[in-house]
């Protein structure tokens, strides 16, 4: 009897120690996506995964997506576990209801919030977003990653949207690329005007300031939230305490502060939660506020309709914004 007791108690404790290795043994998807090559964004990012696995002993397994759709799909999948979002793109996965927000991107002076540009060349003509518009018909016209927030919506809404004007409608052409292949594009002559964002023209200017020279700042943005951190919902407690750990305290040394700046621009992370979509959401709002205004085909009852859901969906936007004030 007492040796099967021994026997039962050394199990037991082989159980838990075997257990305990496949805590510290989990594989975390990581998925992320950027204006850079996947090269550049795993070498970006592979010193933050390492950090990780030292620190908590999660293994991250990276997944790099050509555009933010698939590393959306893939979290709504349940494919990836973690994520680095537009908020744009983080509005589908929370919408989705299977992830939400946990961390902020905090740039490296401090601030949590970024801009999108509109840019050419200084040897153009154009000088100003009325120009761009004036002549438009003559100008080829490139938005970014049809999900993306600096890209996409922020000028769709603060150049279109409030002029009542649709973009297709204004070009000779339109086209889509990401921050990266925008100037690009605009650099090498095969787009007239492309947006992109300032986090991707401040990498330019230091890495190559004769390129940097060569581009016009046409229009600048109001601020946008800096990107945000999303985990599935369904990731257990003890992997979120640890993630959660990890990335409010990363940046904090000297060490840390001057990888994350090196590879990221970043100081760091900050605690965040799904109110840090707010006022993209009431953005996205306002557009397609605008735009319906702005149809002349809509049947009017139709549109009355239309326009009541929209106002009672900024009012309970409204509503959440202003809803506490305790510290995320």
């Amino acid at each position: 009897m007492i040796k099967f007791l021994r026997l039962f108690a050394f199990s037991g404790l082989a159980i838990l120690m075997f257990s305990a290795g496949i805590s510290r043994a989990e594989i975390i998807t990581f998925g992320v996506v950027g204006a850079e090559t996947q090269e550049s964004l795993a070498s970006a990012w592979g010193p933050i995964f390492e950090a990780i696995h030292q620190r908590t002993g999660l293994t991250v397994k990276p997944v790099f997506g050509k555009d933010y759709k698939s590393i959306v799909d893939g979290m709504n999948r349940g494919e990836i576990k973690v994520a680095s979002f537009g908020n744009r793109s983080a509005m589908d996965v929370i919408d989705s209801g299977s992830g939400e927000v946990f961390a902020q991107w905090v740039d490296d002076s401090g601030k949590k919030g970024y801009y999108g540009h509109l840019i050419s060349l200084k040897s153009k003509p154009w000088k100003s977003v009325d120009e761009v518009i004036l002549k438009g018909k003559k100008i080829r016209f490139a938005f970014g990653d049809p999900k993306s927030t600096s890209g996409t919506l922020v000028p769709q809404y603060y150049l279109f949207a409030q002029r009542k004007l649709k973009a297709e409608n204004v070009f000779a052409s339109v086209s889509q690329g990401n921050h990266e292949l925008n100037v690009e594009a605009v650099l090498e002559g095969r787009v007239d005007v492309a947006t992109t964002a300032s986090q991707w023209l401040d990498k330019l200017a230091v890495a190559d300031p004769e390129k940097f020279t060569r581009l016009n700042i046409i229009w600048t943005s109001p601020s946008i939230p800096q990107d945000a951190l999303i985990w599935r919902k369904d990731l257990p407690l003890a992997t979120k305490k640890q993630l959660r750990e990890f990335f409010y305290s990363f940046g904090k040394k000297p060490d840390d502060r001057r990888l994350l700046v090196a590879r990221l621009g970043l100081s760091g992370f900050d605690p965040s939660d799904d109110r840090q979509l707010l006022p993209v959401r009431e953005l996205e709002l306002y557009r397609k506020r605008q735009l319906i205004e702005a149809e002349p085909e809509m049947p009017e009852k139709e549109r009355f309709f239309r326009l009541m859901a929209i106002d009672n969906e900024l009012s309970i936007l409204a509503t959440q914004s202003t809803r506490g004030t305790e510290k995320r």
